[in-house]
């Protein structure tokens, strides 16, 4: 008997003495021969069982061998026995010798399937026991269900987890298999980890052959939000999101160049904003939200305009798409799945919200690839494409009712296809519970639903006609995604349960969790894995929504879940556990310094973290897990200030870096200096030349010196605010920086005990007495050091010099009132005021010498803003504005005042409609429509609202004169702006910074 040289001898023997499994198929290698054994330790009723040895790259004909119980080998796919079998377990059994050759570099292996009676055995949807072994290296690096034996292959391989992606046998002739996949933003090249960076507009190329020092090989610059990769061979094919007034999605074809970089092959543009897609085989299935309405596909008369989607099907040929069929559809919030055969897009129903729509496609018609099959309405909401099923041509749905804690319950129903005629169905199951997560097996249903707990509910689909209950399993918090593996069950849920001892029966925390459903009656929860519990009440993660966020490796017993929470524990977060022996076990929780958004293991105890901002490596498996390697892949820039030649910019957030930057005018891709902060913060203040990182809760500061470049420790000065004797306070204001002092100022109710300085106890009235207080610190020492805290009329505003503080508040009857307060080391002295005929929540912005102000009109009851007045963002100024009232357009009315000399009038100024004061400089204004602002999710999973673009507008502005138009430009407010004499700056996150030219 002859054997494969390129069998892996070694590994082999390895694989054979593992523990038997329930169904196993192994090859022996004997002294002239090799034998193949099989195993099974389960029982098995009315089965089609193959045992086929299979070449991947040889001809249809030549691809199958398979042994029969009456001829032994023989060509072609054939089951060991004529009819079904009934099979009961048995040891290891020596059943026939192997003489097949694999020619060099083939992919061959040996499969034992079974299946029920006439299933397709080439589709791995249909298996219900697999074993295959690989037999040479090459087949090592296939991923099939069943496979044991793995190498790391140096080719394109899908992401790791299974839960998202469907892998089939290859083709043969005749027999219609089909292979289908859910895209996802990375994939894995090798070494390489190719990566859609949505929020850097960019596809990156990352080279990990170093865990310890991964690194950039090759980027291109987007035009749109990169949301979908697939791969081709060796292309690459790129779904974005291109932001137009109409949507746009474009498909790039892309591949790696001889340096190891990317560059693009074609461009194919597509109608509408890209919401998601599937593919199967060489056809992509996309589908794009366009903004028209489609009349000619709804007959509601009164439901406003429906919202179209436009389904394309893509094939891929000769390394370029080509749109082989379009087709249109209503709705704007779809779900999508696909099987084998068949593409299945659910909506609610534009002219019903309580029902939803069902259209099913068939794809295996050559000349039609998307032949859609007769509509369907069902009454309720069906949650996610896991609660559609389709499986040996039968759709399964389940869904809930369009009222949460309904009496109807939920309900599971069984379509045959193609007709869609109901066969069977089981309803009211949960009476007054909501639904969760369900996951379909071939004969199976594990739906979740809750109220107060989890019921996780296993339901019998032998019989389409009669589907029934098996049994149900009750436990704390609930599960929104399911996943099913070898009879367990693992679950990303909440668990809202607190633990013995917590003070706060408030939490809601992140969770997996492990079921054993061997037994359908009695399914059991073998334990679940609370990260952070007695750390922080409240987490969350995006696997609740997206569940390829959560890496789920069955064969490497891996799962890892990226996790965000609040309070003490506030951070990011990636956590680890094994599936090893049927147990879901804490192997270590990873700090990250960025949002994590996927995983994947790269070696059998190293795996890659991304987020938009980095790249980690990660060692797991010992005592406990750390990080080898870090690779900051985005800069995401949200502060910007122009100051005399240059640019200082700066990054900062709880969930990302902390950077402080110095650009060039000139050049705004490099900065010229850089300084990096080890925490996350809210915001940044400039004092001349020194950047002052803080939070608000607790309020901590840190400094970064330009000139020197120091970079002080972090300083928590919140003890010294909060005393037991003191109340809290009820508002405060943005915290800001003028010569080396830090102040905030925070409005309290009043107390005689809240001052150190002499107070006058309020009158007793039923009015309850409220006061501004102002705290300093002095940053410049070794430690800050805090001044005494006193009374100060109103909010701050800015500076208008040294201790010279604006304030703004409000008078009894309702106006706004602008303070100029001298401020002095113990106390506030009130210069003078002015009572301007505003709403004393009225916009206000700060120039170096004037306020340019929003005038609100008081007492407005159409329209109420609370005051959010800062230092550089709002405020407020004198004049009159017409009341908006139904018969009149709205009008903006724009005052300009001194912050010296009494506020003195400079300039006032109508503007039609609504606008906002997004930025100003001596007298240019950037004004715009604050209703038009766009809003984009742009990792959404569901959709992806139309993008109007809001265009703002510099005008200049002089006394008794209408405002000059000088530049239309876009919307962009707060400290994302920064504007000079001929220049707006904005920082723009991800993208970096932008110059608009006012000259």
């Amino acid at each position: 008997m002859r054997f494969t040289r390129t069998l892996l001898f070694g590994a082999l023997s390895l694989v054979v003495s593992m523990p038997s499994l329930a169904w196993q198929v192994s090859v022996e290698k004997q002294d002239d021969h090799s034998q193949v054994t099989v195993s099974n330790t389960e029982k098995f009723k009315n089965k089609t069982v193959y045992l086929t040895w299979v070449d991947v790259d040889t001809t249809a004909t030549d691809m199958f061998l398979s042994w029969t119980v009456s001829d032994g080998w023989k060509k072609g796919l054939f089951p060991i026995a004529d009819t079904p079998m009934d099979i009961e377990p048995f040891t290891t059994q020596a059943l026939t010798d192997l003489d097949a050759i694999c020619p060099d570099n083939h992919r061959c292996f040996v499969a034992l399937v079974a299946t029920k009676p006439n299933a397709n055995p080439l589709d791995n949807t249909q298996w219900d026991a697999t074993s295959i072994l690989p037999l040479t290296t090459q087949a090592g690096y296939l991923r099939l269900p069943g496979q044991r034996f793995f190498l790391s292959p140096n080719i394109a391989i899908a992401n790791t987890d299974t839960a998202g992606t469907t892998t089939s046998l290859p083709a043969s002739e005749g027999l219609g298999t089909s292979s289908t996949e859910k895209p996802d933003i990375f994939k894995v090249i090798g070494k390489k980890v190719l990566y859609a960076n949505a929020q850097a507009h960019k596809l990156q190329l990352i080279d990990i052959s170093d865990p310890a020092q991964p690194r950039l090989t090759g980027e291109l610059e987007l035009a749109g939000t990169p949301r979908e990769i697939y791969l081709f061979d060796d292309k690459i094919v790129l779904l974005q999101t291109v932001t137009t007034e109409t949507g746009r999605t474009q498909v790039l074809v892309a591949q790696q160049n001889s340096s190891g970089g990317l560059e693009i092959n074609t461009r194919l543009e597509l109608d509408g904003s890209f919401l998601k897609s599937r593919r199967r085989n060489d056809t992509i299935y996309a589908i794009t939200q366009i903004p028209k309405s489609l009349t000619s596909l709804t007959t509601c008369a009164d439901c406003g305009s429906p919202v179209g989607l436009q389904l394309m099907a893509l094939r891929f040929t000769n390394g370029t798409l080509e749109i082989v069929k379009r087709t249109e559809l209503v709705g704007n919030s779809p779900n999508v799945a696909i099987f084998a055969d068949h593409l299945v897009v659910t909506n609610f129903n534009s002219d019903n919200w309580q029902e939803s729509l069902i259209q099913v496609y068939e794809l295996d018609d050559a000349v039609n690839p998307l032949k859609a099959l007769p509509a369907l309405t069902i009454a309720g909401r069906i949650p996610s494409e896991f609660h559609v099923d389709v499986t040996n041509q039968q759709l399964r749905v389940v869904f809930g009712s369009p009222f949460n804690l309904s009496e109807a319950g939920s309900t599971l129903a069984i379509y045959a296809l193609p007709s869609l005629q109901l066969l069977g169905k089981i309803d009211k199951i949960a009476p007054n519970e909501s639904l969760f997560a369900t996951r379909f097996t071939s004969d199976r249903a594990y739906i979740v639903t809750y109220k107060q707990q989890d019921p996780l509910w296993v339901i019998d689909l032998s019989d389409p006609s009669n589907p029934s209950i098996l049994g149900k399993l009750e436990i704390p918090g609930w599960s929104e995604k399911l996943f099913f593996h070898d009879n367990l069950l693992l679950s990303i849920g909440i668990h809202d349960v607190p633990e013995i001892g917590e003070t706060s029966q408030a939490v809601r925390r992140a969770a997996l969790s492990l079921f054993d459903v061997s037994n359908p009656t009695k399914p059991q929860l073998i334990n679940r894995l609370v990260p952070l519990v007695n750390q922080a009440a409240w987490s969350y993660s995006q696997a609740l929504q997206d569940e390829q966020a959560l890496l789920l490796n069955w064969d490497g017993a891996l799962t890892a879940l990226p996790i965000e929470s609040w309070g003490n524990a506030v951070g990011s977060y990636l956590q680890i556990a094994s599936l090893a022996n049927k147990q879901l076990t804490d192997k270590g929780l990873v700090s990250s310094p960025v949002q994590l958004l996927r995983s994947t293991p790269i070696d059998t105890d190293k795996l890659v973290a991304l987020g938009d901002q980095a790249l980690l490596t990660i060692q797991w498996g010992t005592d406990k897990p750390k990080v080898l390697g870090e690779l900051e892949l985005a800069t995401n820039i949200q502060w910007i200030k122009a100051s005399t030649g240059q640019l200082f910019a700066g990054g900062y957030g709880k969930n990302g870096y902390s950077r402080f930057y110095q650009f060039s005018p000139t050049d705004l891709n490099k900065p010229t200096q850089r300084w990096s902060l080890p925490h996350g913060y809210n915001n940044i203040s400039l004092d001349g030349k020194t950047a002052v990182f803080f939070n608000y809760s607790p309020l901590t500061v840190q400094t970064v010196n330009t000139e020197n470049n120091v970079i002080s420790p972090a300083w928590t000065l919140e003890q010294n605010l909060v005393q037991d004797d003191t109340p809290y306070w009820i508002e405060r204001s943005t915290p800001f920086t003028q010569d080396g002092r830090f102040y905030l100022a925070e409005k309290r109710t009043y107390s005689p005990v809240s001052l150190a300085d002499t107070t006058i106890k309020p009158d007793n009235t039923t009015t309850e007495a409220m006061q501004w207080q102002l705290h300093t610190w002095q940053l410049t020492g070794e430690k800050p050091t805090e001044a005494t805290t006193f009374s100060i009329p109103g909010r701050p505003i800015t500076f208008a010099g040294t201790q010279l503080l604006i304030t703004q508040e409000s008078t009894t009857n309702n106006r706004l009132l602008l303070n100029q307060v001298r401020l002095s080391a113990d106390s506030a002295k009130l210069i003078s005021s002015r009572e301007l005929a505003c709403a004393p929540y009225s916009q206000i912005l700060v120039t170096t010498e004037s306020l340019y102000i929003k005038c609100e009109t008081p007492y407005n009851a159409e329209i109420y803003y609370p005051m959010t007045t800062t230092m550089a963002d709002t405020a407020s100024s004198e004049g009159s504005s017409t009341p908006v009232t139904e018969e009149s357009p709205p009008q903006t009315q724009i005052l300009k005042v001194s912050l010296q000399a009494n506020f003195a009038d400079e300039g006032s100024w109508i503007f039609e409609g609504y606008q906002k004061l997004q930025a100003a400089y001596a007298d240019k204004v950037l004004i715009g429509d604050i209703w038009n602002y766009a809003y984009t999710d742009i990792m959404s999973s569901s959709s992806m609202p139309f993008y109007q673009s809001a265009v703002c507008t510099v005008y200049q502005l002089t006394a008794n004169n209408k405002p000059t138009a000088l530049k239309e430009t876009e919307c962009i407010s707060g400290d994302a702006v920064s504007m000079t004499n001929n220049s707006l700056w904005f920082a723009k996150g991800f993208e970096g910074l932008v110059e608009v030219k006012l000259d």
